[in-house]
């Protein structure tokens, strides 16, 4: 490798001692990119319980259709059906028939292609039943509510009146030596009215009154929320404690309450009205004082739209999602076989194979390949946007340049920009063929070395920062091992720095801050000696960087790698970004892959394309292939598995997860990865858990984790106000209903467990299709995922299944069942559930 003067070298005692106390951030530090501008940026501060899941999905099949009904009346709404094959308009159904709407009202379809929108018509009523009522002034003294209708010419509609608590509760009996008054009122008549609650006020509790007086007689009662849904005035009780830990010793104070109308719902609708019938309440209770004051009006679906029938379906009413089977899957292809590889000319995605170059050093003669690492585009499905990653790419050298297509290389930037990638020399670097996700793909043979010369050609400084979440409180994300004991800011805030650390800014420090384009080489199952194992500090940053820690610790060349042509070094000193390999290939035949294995950054490297397949070959499938107990060369399809999430657009975003910077991380078609710590529980749950949780939080699991030095801290999105109890109070109308009072102590950009994500990709497309000739393939199957494992599956189209639908095979009476039985799930006919699989596929 090229070496520079390294601080690294020189603290390497230090780095292995910081090891145990590594701090997730540094002190001071400008608040740049990532802090967030106050405490409830939305922006940039997680809400850890919801409404949110902060997690999104590949970009999602949704309808577009909008609905518009236009005419003299108001209040019609309505939503369409789309028909998931045509993109067209399959029905419309009204959600609110409004009401005032004549012959000729006007429906407009929108969201689908301009040249051929759908029509629709729309069935309009002229005359109808009451549909609801509006309160006008609330009146008050009510004990029950009796609702009368008038006029209209219709007949048969019938209302309720309900109510609230009255601000005056009339005390009857204020009773003597209470000692701690509770208020207590009865519960609301109606299922979803709410229970009135109130209170004696105490001037020593900062009311303005006292409600009791020394003799501990009740004087007032304070209604503190008047509730809803009583169609009589409720009763009221005054206990000295509570009912349920009563204080001995009180005579019972005796009070009545009334009511004021809040809502009137329709009993029964009735018929034939023309016109809106007048609304009369009266107290339905007459003795005494009645309450009055009360108004209001009634509504009717005279007019209303009742039915909208499709007369044309139109088409494009669907946001395309990511269908399945539209793109071809990658294969092999050999640079130096006739025909050679693909061009970028054609567009078509392959995965080249290695050209070897057989070099001799200390005697021994061995496969040397020089693979570069880069910075590109690719597109991974004919929906997806193209997708920024980094990868491998062969390099052209005098050996192979007989075969190379001669690709002029470029790094691709976030917003676009190439930048050609140049040589120690300054002149531009060539690839064999353009930069293929998993390619170069390596062939190696049974005991015969191989060599790899890897340069770290990756952008330098802001640039070549990650296009994806950095959690930089990690070991090797962030600071640098110098700075590993340096105190933080902790204010216990989402401001401070242990949840903003300053290698989490954008530009990051790189006089303290470990870099993000650091890289290297690890041969996955291989058996390599440890020089060139590729482990976590055998790391190196591209020429040029300026960063304090150019290199690992543990970077070591091959030491015998001098070039035969000339006795030069490879990957000297002036040949800055650069590391040689050694791969002994003392293993029997098998398929792995090579990776990046960077120290805090590996999981994202192998996320953003920093892998590619390593096959070797021994006597032993040789002489099955020539025996023909299996497949060769061209009858073997290499299947690399893996998974990906990718960010879907700004509308979906924002729903799923919007604390995603674009800015930094992508927009749509990049991919995505996680980046807020979800924890699993809630404490401000009845439950103790969290709908939205995904992993357990250390202080808040049972036994609580002990020691931790950065625990919960408040939630500034908490209100005091919201109360679980009383919807009326509620933040969100789903779940968490109310923020609790604290959230983790974590990073805002956190890294958490596991990401499972939701787009297989096969050879780096996503649900690809294959065409195959009726016979036998060697498939050899490698699961290159970061965390998901799969469960492969065969299944056979049948065009004849009886329901009309094109799958496999079911069992027909489970089939029948399931059709009126939601319990009943078919499965296919004639299953084979030995783990061998049927006869005609071999496994090993």
């Amino acid at each position: 490798m090229g070496r520079r003067p390294l601080t690294a070298t020189i603290a390497a005692a230090a780095l292995v001692g910081a090891l145990t106390v590594a701090l997730p951030g540094l002190v001071g530090g400008a608040a740049e990119a990532a802090t967030p501008t106050g405490p409830t940026d939305a922006s940039k501060v997680p809400h850890y319980f919801g409404p949110w899941p902060n997690w999104a999905l590949s970009q999602l099949t949704t309808p577009t259709a909008t609905v518009e009904i236009t005419g003299t009346g108001t209040g019609a709404t309505a939503s369409a059906n789309v028909d998931p094959l045509t993109g067209g308009i399959a029905t419309i159904d009204v959600t609110n028939a409004g009401s005032g709407y004549a012959n000729g009202t006007t429906v407009t379809i929108g969201g689908g292609d301009p040249g051929n929108a759908a029509t629709a018509t729309a069935t309009v009523t002229t005359s109808g039943s009451v549909t609801g009522y509006t309160v006008g002034a609330a009146g008050s003294g009510y004990r029950s509510f009796d609702v009368a209708l008038a006029g209209g010419a219709g007949t048969g509609a019938t209302a309720q009146g309900s109510g609230g608590v009255d601000p005056t509760v009339t005390i009857t009996d204020g009773g003597a030596n209470y000692v701690m008054p509770t208020v207590e009122f009865d519960m609301p008549d109606l299922p979803n009215g709410v229970q009135a609650k109130g209170h004696v006020p105490m001037m020593a509790n900062g009311d303005p009154v006292d409600g009791m007086d020394a003799n501990g007689t009740i004087t007032q009662v304070v209604v503190d929320v008047p509730g809803s849904g009583y169609l009589t005035a409720p009763g009221i009780a005054v206990h000295n404690g509570t009912l349920a830990d009563p204080l001995a010793g009180a005579t019972l104070a005796t009070a009545t309450t009334t009511l004021h109308l809040t809502a009137i719902d329709p009993v029964d609708f009735g018929s034939g009205y023309t016109s809106a019938p007048d609304v009369t309440v009266a107290d339905g209770d007459q003795t005494g004082t009645p309450g009055s004051g009360a108004t209001a009006t009634s509504a009717t679906d005279i007019g209303a739209v009742t039915a909208i029938t499709v007369d044309t379906p139109g088409s494009g009413y669907l946001a395309v999602g990511i269908r399945k089977f539209q793109d071809a899957l990658p294969v092999t292809c050999s640079p130096a076989a006739p025909g050679g590889c693909p061009t970028v000319a054609s567009g078509e995605k392959f995965i080249p194979l290695g050209v070897p170059a057989a070099k001799t050093y200390s005697g021994e003669e061995a496969d040397e390949y020089v693979i570069g690492l880069v910075q590109y585009r690719t597109k991974f499905h004919t929906d997806i946007d193209p997708t920024l990653v980094r990868g491998y790419v062969q390099i052209e050298t005098p050996d192979n340049a007989a075969v190379s297509q001669h690709v002029a290389l470029t790094n691709e930037l976030l917003d676009g920009t190439k930048v050609p990638v140049l040589d120690k020399t300054g002149q531009p670097v060539f690839g064999v063929t353009a930069p293929q996700w998993l390619g170069p793909f390596i062939g190696a043979t049974k005991n015969r070395p191989t060599r790899i010369v890897f340069h770290n050609y990756l952008p330098t400084g802001a640039k070549g920062d990650l296009f994806l979440p950095v959690d930089s409180t990690m070991m090797g994300s962030g600071m640098g091992p110098m700075d590993m004991g340096t105190p933080l800011v902790d204010d216990g805030t989402v401001m401070d720095g242990v949840r903003n650390p300053d290698c989490t800014q954008e530009p990051k420090d790189a006089a303290h801050c470990f870099t993000d384009n650091r890289a290297e080489l690890h041969l996955h199952g291989g058996t390599t000696p440890w020089i060139s194992d590729g482990t976590p500090h055998q790391w190196i940053t591209p020429a040029g960087e300026n960063a304090a820690w150019p290199e690992g610790v543990a970077v070591s060349d091959v030491p015998d790698m001098v070039d035969p042509a000339d006795n030069s070094v490879v990957c000297d000193k002036a040949d800055d970004g650069c590391q040689t390999f050694y791969y002994t290939n003392q293993q029997s035949a098998r398929l792995m892959f090579y990776h990046d294995h960077s120290w805090g950054i590996t999981r994202l490297n192998v996320y953003a394309g920093e892998a590619a397949g390593y096959v070797i070959t021994d006597e032993t499938e040789q002489a099955l292939v020539n025996s023909g107990t299996i497949p060769g060369a061209n009858d073997t399809l290499p299947l690399v598995v893996q998974d990906r999430t990718f960010t879907p657009d700004a509308a979906q975003l924002a729903l799923q997860d919007p604390t995603w910077d674009e800015s930094r991380w992508g927009t749509k078609g990049s991919f995505w990865y996680h980046h807020v710590y979800m924890p699993a529980q809630n404490p401000g749950d009845p439950s103790g858990m969290s709908a939205y949780g995904r992993w357990m939080y250390g202080p808040w699991f049972w036994p609580p984790a002990s020691g931790t030095k950065y625990g919960p801290i408040k939630n500034p999105y908490y209100t005091p106000d919201c109360k679980l109890d009383d919807p009326g109070t509620w933040t969100y109308d789903t779940d968490p209903f109310c923020e609790p009072e604290l959230i983790p102590g974590t990073p805002n950009i956190s890294a958490g467990m596991e990401q499972f994500n939701d787009t297989p990709i096969v050879n780096g497309v996503a649900y690809p299709t294959v065409t195959l000739q009726p016979k036998s393939y060697r498939m050899r199957i490698l699961n290159a995922a970061n965390d998901r494992f799969f469960n492969l599956q065969w299944y056979t189209a049948d065009p004849t299944q009886g329901d009309g639908t094109t799958e496999v095979k079911l069992n027909a009476a489970e089939l029948a069942a399931a059709q009126t039985d939601p319990n009943v799930s078919p499965t296919p006919a004639d299953a084979n559930n030995n783990a061998a699989g049927p006869d005609w596929v071999q496994i090993g």
